[in-house]
């Protein structure tokens, strides 16, 4: 009972945290990937990838109404649904967040996050998602109609970690 209850308050935590990260408030440290696409790819073909993607286990999706964005006119409701996956490496220490909805330019972002909050990431835990995360935007261009996904990924890391050239998603630790 005990372990049902922490899982589910670290659910709702990882879910809060992403809900900061989109709001804007970049309270998460570690490294997010992020394009912004004409369309979104169908959130049932990223849900086939993300469930055959080694080194992935533990996956949670959510559809939700996206959060309103400040412009300079004014507040602004993107048109749409949000489409949210939270997702553990099969061991259960990492945890990734790979959100995708409307965005207020009538184009979609598409992105993904790995970190850990009030605190850095290890380095290692982040050069080992790394690879993982790239994989898994490959596979969505390829299966799900979005060919220019991979090459539209802009990366940044939190200050105080790298984001160097990622090797092989293979051969990377999971």
């Amino acid at each position: 009972m005990a372990h049902r209850r922490t899982s589910r308050l670290l659910s709702l935590a990882a879910w809060a945290a992403a809900g900061l990260v989109l709001g804007g408030c970049d309270t998460l440290n570690g490294a997010r990937r992020t394009a912004h696409l004409d369309e979104m790819p169908p959130a049932d073909c990223v849900a086939g990838v993300l469930a055959t993607q080694p080194g992935i286990g533990n996956i949670e999706r959510r559809t939700g109404v996206p959060h309103d964005y400040l412009t300079m006119q004014g507040w602004v409701t993107p048109l749409g649904l949000e489409e949210s996956f939270a997702y553990r490496s099969t061991d259960g220490a990492k945890l990734a967040f790979l959100i995708m909805g409307p965005g207020t330019d009538s184009r979609t972002y598409f992105e993904q996050y790995m970190g850990a909050m009030g605190r850095l990431p290890s380095q290692r835990s982040v050069d080992a998602a790394r690879p993982v995360m790239a994989s898994i935007e490959r596979r969505v261009g390829a299966e799900c109609g979005h060919p220019e996904l991979p090459t539209a990924i802009v990366e940044r890391c939190t200050k105080g970690l790298a984001c160097g050239p990622i090797g092989d998603a293979a051969s990377a630790p999971h």
